[in-house]
């Protein structure tokens, strides 16, 4: 789960740059030639009625760090190119253009966030440049376009397919935290939980089934607290804090102990009674001496005979 958390923090992502366009006329078109007389545009011998500039403005907003991109900067039709320049952010830093059928096609390296480059071209038309890019991992949007975006309302981009995934992976990340903390919690609570098991037996020694077992610590602290109630089973018992009596159960039990004798029997009970009867000082096991079994179920202990 943390593998995914991180390979979508970590996801590569289109580096974003921005673009506006300023332009500006410089003619002698009839207005002006109304308002300033006998003015005229040259270049050269060939007088130009109408000179328009266009600055073009590349700003690198965020993204990776990419060594090249192209960008086409294309007018409606085709149109005459008096001149154009560029303006790079440093000496280390190039861009270069060269002429297409409708404009020009530049070349700016390298992107990284900060990085600003210029193009200002002077034609013989004033219609709207379009700006486009084909380069790799490079996303290019107008300046209008990027402020819009970034100043839509949180609920635009709460709904938005980004953040719905990010949102989507955050909370599976936070469920498997939160399972993780909750197990931990609960295995250090079990460490401080006890364990009771017992049978409730009348005066003639049979289990009382169907009654209410409640049990409360209250010392030490650290073991303190009130366990859930149980009842007692058909043959009297109650476990508390250890689960329920397992369906099925048949084992072999032994206890050995210096001055008594042995016990070995089956048992088909959790809940174990023994009675363990001291080996009479003129006897031993090693010197013949039987040992002493219980019965199942009601654990008994008898004398086998031997020979």
């Amino acid at each position: 789960m943390g593998s995914v958390f991180t390979w979508y923090v970590h996801q590569l992502s289109p580096t974003l740059v921005t673009y506006q366009v300023t332009k500006a006329i410089t003619g002698a078109d009839s207005i002006t030639k109304g308002l300033i007389p006998n003015l005229t545009i040259k270049i050269g011998n060939e007088d130009v009625p109408v000179v328009y500039t266009d600055v073009i403005e590349f700003s690198t907003a965020s993204g990776e760090y990419v060594d090249s991109a192209e960008i086409a900067i294309t007018f409606p039709s085709a149109l005459r190119i008096f001149g154009s320049g560029t303006i790079s952010p440093s000496p280390v830093h190039s861009i270069t253009c060269r002429t297409a059928p409708a404009g020009l096609v530049c070349r700016l390296s390298p992107l990284a966030p900060g990085t600003k480059y210029t193009v200002n071209i002077a034609a013989d038309q004033g219609g709207t440049p379009s700006v486009i890019t084909a380069s790799r991992n490079v996303e290019l949007v107008s300046v209008d376009t990027f402020v819009s975006n970034e100043s839509r309302s949180w609920k635009a981009r709460l709904f938005s397919r980004s953040f719905g995934l990010f949102a989507a992976v955050f909370v599976i990340y936070l469920t498997g935290v939160y399972f993780a903390v909750k197990r931990l919690t609960q295995l250090f609570r079990r460490r401080n939980r006890l364990a009771f098991v017992g049978r409730l037996v009348d005066s003639s020694g049979t289990g009382i089934s169907g009654a209410v077992v409640q049990i409360r610590v209250n010392e030490p602290a650290k073991n303190k607290r009130e366990y859930e109630a149980v009842s007692t089973d058909k043959e009297g018992d109650f476990l508390v804090n250890i689960g329920a009596k397992q369906q099925g159960l048949r084992g072999t039990i032994r206890i050995e102990r210096e001055g008594h004798s042995t016990v070995e029997a089956p048992f088909e009970n959790p809940v174990l009674f023994l009675t363990l009867a001291q080996t009479p000082p003129s006897q031993s096991i090693a010197s013949g001496a039987a040992p002493c079994l219980l019965d199942a179920p009601d654990m008994v202990p008898k004398t086998r005979e031997t020979t």
